[in-house]
């Protein structure tokens, strides 16, 4: 498999912690000239997300890199491109990968391998003159899905952003639901009688967080506009469960996107249904004030390490609810990422990335009955939610809910999962 590193994220806060690195990723045998055609027209089985379960270190070894962070200790691996050489398990000795295939509904099936070797293409692969040139078929295939899906931007125009403001501005909210969809985020703002006017992020877990699925899918009516905090599987992954927001305006920020990305963000490009915004577009540092609806950027030269960094890179939403609360939802963004000089004091709060460890000071809510909901599943790969970013919550006086049942470090215990809602 050729791909990208989208994320690595350590297990839990212990140093000796493994890690879990994602790959966007083709098959290597993937014919690079085929990528000269629409993304919606490649072919599905040669497309997967891949899971690798090692620790940074050692990945960083077999990849021959000096080791996995900067000079000064940040996390350095996200967006290389690399391709990794897998056999059955029990063949080798190596990390434990997991492989899910792109299918009809998204990426849940799960294939489990072990990695044999791992080759390392760099940051921004040169395309070799080729293919019996130094780097082989696997460079090239890397350099051409880099190519393509560099900071990708659907070059949106001012009048596709008064159309937006047209369709968002005019309405008030009533609520925010935070939707159970087990180890990802799909939030939708709406009236009191339910109809959504937006959602932010549509997510719902790849296979290897199939665990946390709720029995049942939830019972969403779908908006006409969907936000995207990043471009992360677990905030978009529901593209593929519901085929129905296929046809909806997508508003996402411009990153890098790897092949399995670039598929979706093509589709909506060449319908006409993407809107590129973000603090890497054209629009950078502009606030879009629509109504009751605020969307600003999020900084990604606050923090450390190439991950955070993209999940820093991407958007947040502020909404005005009827009874005059304001609700954040940061997505995967730090505190630190945060713009807070856009954002007005809250009396709700979506904590960031399902309760993982993130910087900064979490910020004060307005009053006694101030929620934070995270959301996530239990017992997700990535070992969510961390213990300190809990406290931190307690300490700032949230009362902290759950779209699963509350951690076992938690008390009192809470054994009842589902959807959250603020008004």
């Amino acid at each position: 498999m050729v791909g990208r590193i989208e994320s690595v994220e350590r297990h839990n806060d212990r140093s000796a912690s493994r890690h879990t690195i994602i790959i966007d990723a083709a098959d290597a045998r993937f014919n690079p000239d085929d990528l000269d055609e629409p993304a919606r027209k490649w072919t599905r089985k040669n497309l997967a997300m891949v899971r690798v379960m090692t620790t940074a270190d050692k990945f960083a070894r077999m990849a021959g890199l000096p080791g996995p962070n900067d000079a000064e200790g940040n996390e350095n691996l996200a967006g290389l491109w690399v391709e990794i050489s897998l056999l059955p398990p029990g063949k080798i000795s190596g990390p434990r990968a997991q492989v899910c295939q792109l299918g009809e509904r998204g990426y849940d099936e799960v294939e489990v391998f072990s990695v044999a070797s791992v080759s390392n293409f760099g940051f921004d692969p040169e395309e070799p003159p080729s293919l019996s040139a130094a780097g082989n078929g696997g460079k090239q295939l890397a350099a051409k899905l880099r190519k393509k899906g560099i900071r990708y931007d659907a070059g949106t125009s001012a009048h596709e952003i008064f159309e937006l403001a047209c369709m968002l501005s005019p309405h008030q909210p009533n609520c925010v639901t935070i939707h159970d969809v087990g180890h990802a985020n799909f939030i939708s703002v709406q009236y009191a009688s339910g109809e959504p006017i937006v959602h932010f992020d549509v997510g719902w877990p790849l296979g290897f967080n199939a665990k946390t699925c709720p029995p049942s899918d939830p019972n969403i009516i779908f908006s006409e506009v969907v936000v995207l905090s990043h471009w992360d599987w677990d905030h978009f992954h529901g593209f593929h469960r519901w085929p129905d927001l296929q046809k909806k305006i997508w508003v996402a920020p411009v990153q890098d996107l790897g092949a399995n990305s670039q598929v979706i963000a093509d589709e909506l490009h060449n319908s006409g249904r993407l809107l590129s915004i973000g603090p890497q577009s054209r629009w950078a540092g502009i606030v879009f004030n629509f109504g009751s609806i605020r969307i600003a950027d999020c900084d990604p030269t606050v923090v450390k390490g190439k991950s955070k960094a993209r999940n820093n890179s991407g958007i947040s939403m502020t909404v005005t609810l009827s009874s005059g609360r304001r609700v954040l939802m940061p997505g995967d963004a730090d505190y630190s990422g945060i713009n807070w000089q856009y954002v007005p004091k809250l009396h709700h709060l979506v904590a960031p990335h399902h309760g993982a460890s993130v910087e900064g000071n979490v910020p004060a809510g307005l009053a006694s009955n101030s929620r934070a909901v995270v959301s996530m599943g239990l017992v997700n790969c990535y070992q969510h939610p961390s213990p300190k970013t809990m406290g931190d919550l307690h300490a700032a006086l949230w009362q902290t809910d759950f779209t699963s049942e509350t951690p076992t470090f938690l008390r009192p215990p809470h054994l009842v999962r589902g959807s959250e809602v603020l008004t």
